[in-house]
């Protein structure tokens, strides 16, 4: 058996969590390692007059990191809005029309 040069000096533990309420889907996925480092991630989809997508990735070597993003009206007609945040302040919002006559 040929060496990978890979060492295996810990283990990881992975929790998944994932729930379903009414037009809400929800996942929160957690990884602990090195004994007590751990790496949370929540996502929610929502569907309720329009769509919208919630996101949070926490490491313990990086600030927090988030996404939400919503989209409202028909195919023809809509709006979005976007926000990243990935440091207290370190954010990008955008909103986009699109309205077609």
């Amino acid at each position: 058996m040929k060496n990978s040069g890979i060492e295996i000096v810990g283990s990881a533990e992975v929790n998944a969590e994932l729930k379903t309420i009414e037009d809400k889907v929800s996942a929160v996925t957690t990884m602990t390692y090195a004994n007590s480092k751990v790496i949370t991630s929540r996502v929610m989809l929502a569907k309720k007059n329009g769509y919208s997508l919630s996101a949070l990735l926490k490491t313990p070597f990086t600030e927090d990191m988030s996404a939400d993003i919503t989209h409202t009206g028909s195919m023809s007609n809509f709006q979005n809005e976007v926000e990243l945040v990935w440091a207290p302040t370190k954010k990008i919002s955008a909103v986009t029309n699109f309205n077609m006559k």
